[in-house]
């Protein structure tokens, strides 16, 4: 929850200490303006601001990122977009490797942006090379599923929480 100052402003230090917080404590994404009613109460100008500073924090993430990136696409800022989804993309292959079916997803949302851009042919290329990723990833979760018939007990048990995440993941 964002809080205001004793002038009715956003408190942007305190802010800024409560996404710090979040983050040393090992939350997994922040929902700016998302549960307390909040968002009926801010400008998209403060709304923007608090995401952008959500952002800018040490720690943050990709889902903060593609947030980011989503509110910029819908008020007409689709470079400002473009720039995000490059940097939630960046941030994911780092952590997860290019072969990652989420990758294969942040790459799908840069493609998105680029298309509403008119950038028709770097968009075609990020499409491609989504659409072969999650061809390679089918494969790869065929496999995973043909080498779970030789696993048991906890061996098996984490074979199949894989193959459910890598399932999912396609499905994004």
């Amino acid at each position: 929850t964002a809080s205001s100052d004793s002038d009715g402003e956003l408190d942007l230090p305190a802010w800024d200490r409560l996404i710090q917080t979040q983050i040393a404590a090992g939350t997994q994404a922040v929902v700016v303006a998302g549960s307390t009613g909040e968002a009926n109460a801010l400008s998209d100008e403060e709304y923007d601001l608090l995401l952008r500073r959500a952002v800018a924090n040490p720690g943050a993430g990709i889902r903060e990122r593609q947030n980011l990136a989503l509110v910029l696409g819908l008020q007409g800022k689709l470079a400002e977009a473009e720039s995000m989804y490059r940097e939630a993309l960046a941030v994911e292959m780092k952590l997860r490797g290019s072969d990652d079916p989420k990758v294969a997803a942040r790459r799908n949302d840069l493609a998105g942006v680029l298309i509403d851009q008119g950038k028709l042919a770097e968009a075609d290329v990020a499409r491609k090379t989504h659409d072969e990723e999650k061809r390679r990833l089918d494969k790869n979760v065929q496999k995973l599923k043909d080498a779970l018939k030789d696993k048991t007990g906890d061996e098996k048990k984490d074979w199949e929480a894989k193959i459910k995440e890598a399932e999912q993941a396609l499905k994004d």
